[in-house]
Order: C-alpha cells, then sequence, then structure tokens
C-alpha cells in the first residue's frame, strides 16, 4: 500500500513541477522553494517502503532539486543559485511562524495544542540541519552539473544530471544524520540510514532525470520561453 501511495506522491510532485516549468520560471521557482519548506516539515515522518524506513520529506526535496535543475537547463545558473538560497529563506520564516504558535499560552478551550506541540516542538535541532543540508546539496548539485555540463558541451544531460543529484543527495544525507543523530547512535548506523535514503532517492532521481532532459526538448520545440 504505501509503494502504491509513494508512485502517486511522486507522479504528483513531478507533474506540478512539469505544470510551473510551463507556466514560466517564477512559477518554477515558487514551487521549488514551496517543495523545500515541505521537505523539512515532512523530515520528521517516517514509513516503510519495501521494508526499508523512508523520510516523508525525500519526495520534496528531490522535487525541488529537479526543478532548479530544470530551470538552471533553460535560465542558468542564476536562477538555479537564486532558488537555492530563497529556498532557505523561506524555510527558516516558515517554521519561524511555526514556532510562534507553540509558544502560545493555549487557551482551556485549545484541544489542539498537544498535537502541535508534538509535531512542531521537535522541529528546531532536525530542521537547523535539514536546511543546511538541502542547501549545501543544492549548492553542491548544481555547482557540479554546471561543471559537467561544459566539460561534456552540453551532451549528455540525462546522465549529468544523474551523477550530480547523486553526489547532492549523498551530501545531504550525510550532512543531516550525522547532524541530527551523530551524537546519539553510532556511525555504521549513520552511514546505513544514508545509504538507505540515497537507496530510495535513486529512483526519484531517475525520474528527475528524465523530467529535467524532457524540459529540454520543451525549451528547443519553442513551448517555453
Amino acid at each position: 500500500m504505501n509503494e502504491l501511495v509513494f508512485v502517486t506522491h511522486a507522479l504528483v510532485v513531478f507533474g506540478a513541477a512539469i505544470g510551473a516549468f510551463l507556466a514560466g520560471q517564477h512559477m518554477l521557482q515558487a514551487l521549488a522553494c514551496l517543495y523545500v519548506v515541505f521537505a523539512n516539515l515532512f523530515v520528521i515522518k517516517k514509513m516503510y517502503l519495501c521494508g526499508f524506513v523512508s523520510s516523508g520529506g525525500d519526495v520534496y526535496i528531490i522535487g525541488s532539486i529537479c526543478a532548479i535543475l530544470m530551470g538552471r537547463a533553460i535560465w542558468g545558473e542564476s536562477f538555479a543559485r537564486r532558488s537555492a538560497l530563497l529556498s532557505v529563506g523561506l524555510s527558516s520564516i516558515a517554521f519561524l511562524l511555526c514556532w510562534f504558535q507553540v509558544a502560545y499560552a493555549p487557551s482551556s478551550v485549545d484541544t489542539m495544542q498537544p498535537v502541535f506541540v508534538g509535531v512542531f516542538g521537535r522541529i528546531p535541532a532536525i530542521t537547523f540541519f535539514s536546511i543546511v543540508a538541502h542547501y549545501v546539496a543544492q549548492l553542491v548539485t548544481v555547482a557540479l552539473a554546471g561543471l559537467l555540463s561544459r566539460v561534456l558541451h552540453d551532451r549528455g544531460l540525462f546522465y549529468t544530471t544523474f551523477v550530480a543529484m547523486m553526489a547532492g543527495q549523498l551530501l545531504d544525507a550525510l550532512i543531516f544524520f550525522f547532524g541530527v543523530f551523530g551524537r546519539d547512535v553510532s556511525i555504521g548506523s549513520v552511514l546505513q540510514m544514508t545509504g538507505v535514503s540515497t537507496g530510495i532517492k535513486l529512483v526519484l532521481i531517475l525520474s528527475s532525470s528524465v523530467v529535467i532532459t524532457l524540459a529540454v526538448w520543451c525549451k528547443e520545440r519553442g513551448y517555453v520561453q
């Protein structure tokens, strides 16, 4: 059942990215930032996929980087770097605003405070490392994608995108898991969590490479300006 939800979830995320891309760079940039906000919110959600524990934020962060690389392929490096910086700023503001709701003393008729505290009360440390990990991964992915494109003279877009995203997501997982769990569990356990997270993202990254290749195809045929 989880696997079916996962496939449907991924289709919606990538479908929205394609729709935003066709609508223009500002819509795509807004969606990329929104996905990072959701990735940081649901990173604490855990579920089983094919017998492995996966994070609820994985689909969103891959969707965000996919959107950023789509924009980079069409509108250049400045689009990608600006989107990465904006996503960090919006994520920080979003969770600061969430914190205010937890900080308020609830009224006697408020039955939802325990729910909000249960979710948002765990956010500060986890969100800090999540935002840092996503931002660093985005910068590395964009820089590596640009480097490979220049070396290969823009040939093999599918492969350069795949390599850049895999490298970025491996770094993302290492920063996040060592930052959040490094003091509580063994290095072996952290490396295992990193491997599982990166492995589950592999399917999403392959899908992203196809979507980005499709974006360039749309640009070459004049569907996007």
